[in-house]
């Protein structure tokens, strides 16, 4: 999308690493047995070339283990599973949440991307994001290209989806605290 009174395009550029892998094809990337090329950036870097701003969504990133925990005891819901059915944010916010966030490989990586010559800034929303336990696709997402049936809807422990977030929401706040870091910083 280009807007000719900013002189600014906005462009989407999706890929499931920054380097090259067997689960490229936007559409049919959730494979089980995901093989990354780690020496091969190529490829996926021919679309950066030039660009003011390079975003990142990193969130899966600094899980510590595959299998997202089934609740958070501070999500004060007994009998949830997962994200599935929350209607509401956490609203006790006095103590972190525990939904498998590593944040000691977090804070190596904000310290690696402060020392190094590119600058990169870290928009760090992971907290603000945790407490939205509402806002996740939950049972109403796509699995390898597809809705996902009645009989997997009724199974979210193994089918919600709480690593991806739906709009309107939460990815408007994201939008306007990216707005204003750039709007600060250009």
């Amino acid at each position: 999308m280009h807007v000719k009174e900013y002189q600014a395009t906005v462009k989407f550029y999706w890929a499931s690493f920054l380097v090259q892998s067997n689960s490229d094809n936007p559409s049919m990337h959730s494979i089980f047995n995901q093989i990354v090329m780690a020496d091969s950036v190529t490829k996926h870097a021919e679309n950066w070339k030039g660009v003011d701003f390079l975003i990142f969504n990193t969130y899966e990133w600094w899980m510590n283990h595959l299998k997202m925990k089934a609740l958070s005891p501070g999500w004060n819901n007994p009998d949830g599973i997962k994200c599935a059915m929350e209607t509401t944010p956490v609203l006790n916010m006095s103590m972190p949440l525990d939904v498998g966030t590593d944040w000691q490989m977090f804070a190596i990586a904000a310290n690696v991307t402060r020392s190094i010559k590119v600058p990169i800034y870290f928009l760090n929303i992971t907290t603000l994001s945790e407490y939205r336990k509402h806002a996740h696709a939950s049972v109403y997402t796509i699995r390898q290209g597809k809705m996902l049936t009645p009989e997997q809807k009724a199974d979210p422990l193994t089918y919600a989806d709480c690593i991806h977030w739906c709009p309107p929401g939460l990815p408007e706040t994201w939008n306007e605290l990216l707005y204003a870091r750039i709007a600060s910083h250009w």
